[in-house]
């Protein structure tokens, strides 16, 4: 018993220390909506507008938000700024996408995450994993 308790001591102290804990995104992401509009055939849809619905969650209000938004393989950049403040609950309407290529029988929705923010006193947050970017939409 003696060796098995030595043995579990020695490996915790051989594993490898545990990487700090990187802050949630400082915006969180409500809703991330594509619409899509008729393409001329019933069995055909082209993206329309990009919805994207978040709020500042950080204790300070954020000057500029960069959105990874990824639709069928194709990611694209959008990018947002303004003023928001601590709490406030944002709704934006983009063109990313739009009109970009008829769907025949299928209406993908996309996934939307925050890859950087930038706060009004400067100060930035970038996500720990962000894949590098493409193209940015304003």
């Amino acid at each position: 018993m003696y060796l098995f308790m030595l043995l579990l001591v020695s490996l915790a102290a051989a594993a490898p220390a545990a990487s700090p804990a990187v802050p949630p995104a400082p915006v969180r992401i409500n809703r991330c909506h594509l619409n899509y509009t008729g393409g001329g055939l019933v069995i055909s849809s082209v993206p329309g507008a990009l919805h994207i619905a978040f709020t500042d969650i950080a204790p300070k209000p954020v000057s500029e938000i960069a959105f990874a938004v990824l639709l069928d393989g194709r990611r694209e950049v959008v990018n947002d700024r303004g003023t928001f403040s601590t709490g406030a609950q944002i709704e934006h309407v983009y063109d990313a996408f739009r009109g970009s290529r008829t769907r025949t029988f299928k209406t993908p929705q996309p996934t939307c995450t925050v890859e950087s923010v930038q706060f009004a006193d400067g100060s930035t947050w970038h996500a720990p994993t962000s894949p590098p970017t493409a193209t940015p939409h304003t």
